[in-house]
C-alpha cells in the first residue's frame, strides 16, 4: 500500500499435487487509501533507479493428513481442536472437509500449543492436517484432541421443517395449514376437518416420527392422500406442481446477533428462527425450502463461507478463489443429485438468512449458474423484506415517482471552468420536476476510460467477455448513439464512464434522470420518492459504514483534512477533481484534471496540462494524461466528506421500495446497509469488500440489461460476469476484487414507463381462492360435503418438549 509499504502475504492450502503458479497484480479500487504497493521512499528509488522490484517468497510446508475417526454429528456446533507436541517446533494445524476445504486454521509460529474454535463443522468426514512450520532435527510427537457439541437433535430438526415445509406445500396446494402433537390428535382438529368439508389430507412427518394412532384417527375422518416422510420427496413434489427449479435456503440455527461497529458475530438469539420468512418466499417462488443444516453436503458446504465471513467481516481479505469454487461445486452437486440443476437454465437461488449464520460469500459462489440473491437482517426484517418482495409489483405504485404525474426533485448544478480560471455556473442547483425519476450520485467514478486513460496508462481495459470498451462494435442496436456525445457514433459497446452511459440506457426505459452530490439533496430526493438510486462514491466500513458525499464548504475531508475552497459549487450534477485554483481545477464539463502518478501512486499529475501546446516534446509535461478516474486516492477528496450510517439512517424516511445499485467500497452488511432495507429499499447490488475501477462497466451493463427488459437479478447476474470470476462456470479471471454481490429477490422486475404493469386491484372485503382473510361469515362444505384438501404438520408439541429437554441436557453437561 503506497501508504504502509509493499509487503504482502497470502496462504493456500494445496488442493491437488501439480504444477502451481503464482502472479502479483496491482488492481486500482475505490478503499479508503486505494491499494499501491510500495511506500513513498521505495516508489522515489524506483524512480531514481528507472526499475521496480517485486520478490515473490514462496514457502512450501510439508504436513501429515490425519483422518477424524469420528464423523461429524448432525448440528455439530462449539468445535474445539487442541495440537500440543514434544521437540522442535512449532507445529500448525490445518481442518480441511470432504473436498479438501480449509474451513480453519491456526498456524501461529510463536505458540507451545496451537487452539484452534469453530463455531460449526458440517456433517461428514474432516481431516486434521499437522504442518510442520519450522526446521526440526529430530522426529516431533504430537497430540490431538477435539470436541464438539450437537446444539439440536435431528427430530427437533424434522418437527420444524414439518412446520416450514409444510407451510410450502400448504400455500401452493391452497390448503389449510394444521398442527397436531406426534403422539396425541388434537380434538379440535376434527371438528375444523367436518367444518371445512375435508376429504383428503397431506401428511407430513418428517423422520416418520408420529404415532400410527393418529392415522387411525384421521382415516376414521377422511382420506390421507399422501404421507411425507422424506424432504426430498416434498421438493420433488413441490417441483412437479410449479414446475420452478428455483430454490429457497435458510438455516435452523437462530439469528446471529452482531456489533455494528466491530463488524463481529455476537450472541445468537434463542427462538429467532428464519423458517417464517424463508417459507413465505419460498412459496412465492414456488420453491422448495432448504435448510442448508438438514443435508450433509450442504451442511459442508456452508461451513467455509459462514467460518470466513466470521473471521473476515472486518473486511481485511477477499474470499478465497479455490474455497469458493469447491464449496459451490459441493452444493450444486447436491442439487444435481436431485435435479435442480437443469441444463443451460439458471435457477433462482435465494438465502434468507443473517450474514453470520450464512456467510455473505454463499450467495456470490453461485453467479453464472444461479441467479442469487439474498435477504439479511433479523428475521423480522427479512419477514418484512420478503412481504414488499412478494408485493412490489402493488407496492411500487405507493412510490411517488410512479403514483404522481410528476415529482420535484433537487437538480444538480452545470459547470464550466473559464480560461480565467474562474468556475462559471451554466445552470445552478434547483428543484425541479421529474417522471419516473431515478436519482445518480456520482462523485468518484470512471471517465472516458479506454478513450483518453488508455494513453496515459499505456493499455486497453478488456473484460473478462472479451470486450473491449469503447472499441468494440456492438451488433444490438440498444448501443446505437451511445458514444456521440464524444465523436464517436454508431453501435458500439460503451466505454467505462458511468456518468454519461447509465443514463444512456436508463433513459431508454422511459426514466427521467435526476442528479444530486452532496448528502442533504441526495437524502431528501430519495426521501421524495425515486425509483432507484444509482451511486458511485468512495465507501468504507467502520463506524456503520460510510459514503463520500460532494461538500466543498471547509468541511472535514479525507483524514480529517480541513480546505477552504476558493469557488464553490454546491450540488453539481456530477463531482469533479481539485487542483490548484486556476485553469488547471476542475468542473463539471471536465471532471478528470488530477491523475495519479504512474510513479508515486499519489493523484498529484495535472491531467489537462497534457492539452497544452508541445506537451509530448516537454519532459516536464510528458508524462502528463488523464488517468480516467474521478476523485481516486487522496487530494482528490478534498471536495467530499464521509457521512456515516448513522447520519445516514437519521435522515432516511420511506425509501418507497426504491433499489439501489452502489458501486462504492466495503458498505455492504453494515448498519447502512441495513438502514436502507430497513426503511424500504427492496434490492440493492453492493459489495462487501473492495471493488475495483473495473466495476464501471458492471453498473453500465446492468444499466443496458434493464433497458432490454431483463429483471433485476437477470440485469446482475450477467454485468458481473464481464467484470469478475464466474466461480462455478469457471470463468476465471484476474481481478479478484470484482465480486459485488446482489441483495433481494433475483425475481423481481423493476418498474419502468417501458417494462410497466397494470396496478394490481386492491379489495377489502371478499374472499380469495376459498380464503376470508377479511373474516368467514359462512362454511359452504360443512360437514358431509368434500371439497377440500389439508396439509397436517406433525410436531407443533414436540418442538416446545423435545427442545425443553435438551437444553436441559446441554446445561447439566456444561455443568459438569
Amino acid at each position: 500500500n503506497v501508504m504502509a509499504g509493499a509487503s504482502e502475504s497470502c496462504e493456500s492450502y494445496i488442493y491437488a499435487p501439480g504444477n502451481w503458479k503464482s502472479a502479483v497484480v496491482d488492481i486500482p479500487t475505490k478503499g479508503p487509501l486505494g491499494d499501491r504497493h510500495g511506500t513513498i521512499m521505495e516508489r522515489i528509488r524506483d524512480i531514481i533507479t528507472g526499475q521496480v522490484h517485486y520478490l515473490i517468497d514462496i514457502s512450501l510446508y510439508p504436513g501429515k493428513e490425519i483422518e477424524l475417526p469420528e464423523r461429524t454429528p448432525f448440528m455439530c456446533r462449539d468445535v474445539t481442536f487442541e495440537l500440543s507436541w514434544q521437540g522442535d517446533g512449532p507445529l500448525g494445524l490445518v481442518i480441511v472437509d470432504e473436498n479438501n476445504v480449509a474451513v480453519g486454521e491456526a498456524v501461529a509460529d510463536n505458540v507451545s500449543q496451537q487452539t484452534l474454535e469453530l463455531d460449526q463443522l458440517g456433517e461428514g468426514d474432516y481431516r486434521a492436517v499437522i504442518v510442520q512450520l519450522g526446521e526440526a532435527e529430530r522426529e516431533i510427537s504430537y497430540t490431538l484432541d477435539y470436541s464438539w457439541k450437537q446444539s439440536m437433535r435431528e427430530d427437533s430438526a424434522n418437527s420444524l421443517m414439518n412446520a416450514a415445509e409444510g407451510a410450502v406445500l400448504a400455500s401452493l396446494t391452497n390448503s389449510p395449514l394444521l398442527y397436531t402433537p406426534a403422539d396425541d390428535f388434537y380434538g379440535d382438529i376434527e371438528n375444523v376437518l367436518n367444518k371445512l368439508g375435508v376429504d383428503h389430507v397431506y401428511y407430513v412427518d418428517i423422520g416418520n416420527q408420529s404415532d400410527d394412532s393418529i392415522r387411525s384417527e384421521l382415516r376414521r375422518i377422511c382420506s390421507i392422500k399422501k404421507e411425507y416422510h422424506d424432504l426430498v420427496d416434498m421438493y420433488n413434489d413441490i417441483r412437479g406442481w410449479t414446475e420452478e427449479n428455483d430454490i429457497v435456503f435458510t438455516t435452523i440455527d437462530p439469528w446471529t446477533t452482531w456489533r455494528a461497529e466491530e463488524l463481529k458475530p455476537a450472541e445468537e438469539k434463542d427462538g429467532a428462527l428464519y423458517l417464517g420468512s424463508a417459507a413465505y418466499l419460498a412459496a412465492h417462488h414456488g420453491a422448495p425450502l432448504m435448510a442448508v443444516d438438514m443435508h450433509p453436503p450442504l451442511s459442508r458446504a456452508v461451513t467455509w463461507h459462514t467460518e470466513w465471513w466470521k473471521e473476515h467481516a472486518t473486511r481485511d481479505d477477499e474470499p478465497n478463489v479455490g474455497a469458493m469454487y469447491l464449496t459451490s461445486k459441493e452444493a450444486y452437486d447436491f442439487l444435481d443429485e436431485l435435479g435442480f440443476d437443469k441444463p443451460g437454465e439458471r435457477e433462482s437461488i435465494v438465502t434468507v438468512a443473517g450474514q453470520f449464520d450464512i456467510g455473505v460469500s454463499w450467495d456470490r459462489a453461485f453467479v453464472g449458474a444461479a441467479t442469487p440473491g439474498r435477504l439479511i437482517g433479523t428475521p423480522v426484517d427479512t419477514s418484512q423484506w420478503a412481504s414488499r418482495s412478494a408485493f412490489y409489483p402493488a407496492m411500487i405504485y405507493a412510490n411517488p415517482a410512479v403514483s404522481q404525474e410528476t415529482v420535484n426533485l433537487i437538480n444538480g448544478s452545470k459547470s464550466t471552468r473559464k480560461l480565467s480560471g474562474l468556475l462559471n455556473i451554466e445552470k445552478p442547483s434547483q428543484e425541479e420536476t421529474f417522471r419516473a425519476p431515478v436519482l445518480a450520485s456520482y462523485m468518484t467514478y470512471a471517465h472516458r476510460f479506454n478513450e483518453r486513460a488508455g494513453d496515459y496508462w499505456d493499455f486497453q481495459y478488456t473484460t473478462n467477455t472479451g470486450i473491449t470498451p469503447f472499441y468494440q462494435p456492438s451488433t444490438d442496436p440498444i448501443d446505437q448513439g451511445v458514444l456521440a456525445e464524444y465523436g464517436k457514433y454508431g453501435s458500439y459497446y460503451p466505454d467505462l464512464s458511468e456518468t454519461e452511459v447509465v443514463p444512456f440506457y436508463l433513459e431508454k426505459c422511459g426514466y427521467e434522470m435526476a442528479y444530486a452530490t452532496n448528502f442533504s439533496a441526495t437524502m431528501e430526493n430519495l426521501n421524495r420518492g425515486v425509483i432507484a438510486w444509482f451511486e458511485t462514491t468512495h465507501g468504507f466500513m467502520e463506524n456503520s459504514g460510510s459514503l463520500a458525499f460532494w461538500n466543498p464548504h471547509g468541511a472535514p475531508g479525507f483524514f480529517g483534512v480541513n480546505v477552504s475552497l476558493p469557488t464553490i459549487e454546491p450540488n453539481p450534477w456530477r463531482g469533479y477533481e481539485l487542483y490548484l485554483p486556476g485553469w488547471l481545477d476542475g468542473s463539471t464539463e471536465e471532471p478528470d484534471v488530477l491523475s495519479q502518478s504512474q510513479r508515486l501512486g499519489l493523484d498529484i499529475v495535472p491531467a489537462k496540462a497534457s492539452d497544452l501546446p508541445l506537451a509530448d516534446l516537454l519532459p516536464i509535461l510528458k508524462r502528463t494524461g488523464y488517468d480516467g478516474i474521478i476523485i481516486t486516492v487522496l487530494f482528490g477528496r478534498l471536495r467530499t466528506k464521509d457521512y456515516t450510517g448513522y447520519e445516514m439512517e437519521e435522515a432516511m424516511e420511506n425509501l418507497h421500495s426504491m433499489g439501489f445499485n452502489a458501486l462504492s467500497c466495503l458498505i455492504s452488511n453494515t448498519y447502512m446497509h441495513l438502514s436502507l432495507i430497513r426503511h424500504g429499499c427492496v434490492w440493492q447490488v453492493i459489495d462487501p469488500w473492495e471493488t475495483s475501477w473495473y466495476s464501471a462497466f458492471a453498473s453500465e451493463m446492468f444499466a443496458r440489461d434493464l433497458a432490454l427488459g431483463k429483471n433485476v437479478g437477470q440485469a446482475y447476474t450477467d454485468s458481473i460476469l464481464h467484470t469478475g470470476i464466474g466461480y462455478l462456470t469457471k470463468d476465471w479471471w484476474w481481478d479478484i476484487k470484482e465480486n459485488l454481490c446482489y441483495f433481494g429477490d433475483p425475481d423481481i422486475s423493476m418498474w419502468s414507463p417501458k417494462h410497466s404493469w397494470d396496478k394490481p386491484e386492491s379489495l377489502d372485503s371478499g374472499t380469495i381462492h376459498g380464503h376470508a382473510p377479511f373474516g368467514a361469515t359462512d362454511y359452504p362444505e360443512d360437514a358431509d360435503e368434500g371439497g377440500f384438501s389439508m396439509i397436517i404438520g406433525i410436531g407443533l408439541i414436540l418442538i416446545v418438549a423435545a427442545a425443553g429437554a435438551y437444553l436441559g441436557w446441554k446445561y447439566k453437561q456444561r455443568k459438569s
